[in-house]
């Protein structure tokens, strides 16, 4: 199955602007929100705070971001390859972009492009670090951030098929996220950042976990060892349902820590309840042997997640 706006031959290159559209789905634009948002929540939280942000280092901060993520999504879909041309479950949240299926001849353009977001993410740490004065603890996490992402399909380590990629995309994409745009502009940390970047982190990993299990079949035979094939999709169905309503929980933990008068909290929480009740319904039921109810529970997840880091941010912005 074809990629659908890649119609042209498997074996020649095919005109410019589709090109330039396989470029925009292999850099998954929209998905660049789950790592953006919690960074300016870090950020907003800040500037709350009474800190002043430098634009300049807010920029470059955002900049690594988007390019840790560029760097792990291009290298994912050059060393996912073999997996994802056995996949035949997937949907518009799991087998990859389907690109590279669709035309191989820019599976080497795609590797070139994948090392060199790494570079200039490291390139930009390393200015914060030297020019802007970045502390040497958050030199490291950037670094750990980089390692993590880069590695996450990449050998040797290849954490998502060892068991851990799960763990590291909670860490990476939710507490890390939002305290390093906290950290960036002061330079250290809060226990209430902590607090707010819960929701994230166990939202966006019900994000990864739900998005595995369209894959289940070609991961297994593939010998990707995620939680979903290790564990059975019955057990980490359970883990999913947990990890979205922990969610909720947290979030109202969250606005409570920001002393939220009780609208804020309240309508906070209602539309997250809302948001994760029909995924723990799947799971429960074990619907998600189905795929429309599993596709809808992808996006339903993933909008938890953009919820969950989004009402933070308009909390700041408009309290």
């Amino acid at each position: 199955m074809e990629t659908g706006i890649l119609s042209r031959s498997r074996k020649a290159p095919f005109p410019k602007k589709e090109q330039i559209k396989a470029w925009l789905l292999l850099s998954r634009p929209l998905f660049h929100s789950v790592g953006v948002a919690p960074y300016f929540l870090g950020v907003l939280a800040a500037s709350r705070d009474g800190y002043q942000a430098a634009p300049g280092v807010v920029g470059l901060g955002a900049a690594a971001v988007v390019l840790i993520m560029l760097a792990a999504y291009y290298l994912g879909e050059y060393f996912d390859r073999p997996t994802d041309d056995i996949n035949t479950g997937y949907n518009a949240f799991s087998g990859g972009t389907r690109v590279l299926q669709a035309a191989p001849f820019l599976a080497k353009k795609v590797l070139y492009a994948g090392c060199a977001s790494t570079l200039a993410a490291a390139a930009i740490g390393l200015v914060l670090y030297c020019v802007f004065h970045l502390s040497l603890t958050g030199l490291v996490l950037g670094a750990a951030g980089l390692v993590c992402g880069v590695f996450y399909s990449t050998p040797p380590f290849q954490w998502a098929y060892r068991g851990v990629g799960e763990l590291l995309i909670g860490f990476c994409y939710g507490w890390l996220t939002v305290n390093m745009g906290y950290h960036l502009v002061t330079n250290t940390f809060s226990p209430t950042i902590n607090i707010i970047s819960l929701p994230v982190i166990l939202s966006i990993t019900a994000v990864i976990i739900i998005n595995e299990f369209p894959d289940w079949e070609a991961d297994r035979t593939a010998g990707k060892h995620n939680l979903v094939v290790t564990f059975g999709r019955e057990k980490i169905a359970l883990v999913y349902a947990l990890l979205t309503a922990g969610t909720v929980v947290a979030q109202g933990w969250g606005l409570l820590a920001l002393k939220a008068p009780g609208m804020w909290l309240t309508g906070g929480v209602v539309p997250s309840l809302a948001l994760a009740l029909p995924g723990i319904g799947v799971a429960l039921k074990k619907a998600y042997t189905r795929q429309k109810p599993l596709a809808l529970t992808c996006a339903l997840t993933i909008i938890l997640n953009l919820w969950a880091t989004g009402y933070f941010i308009a909390f700041y912005l408009l309290v």
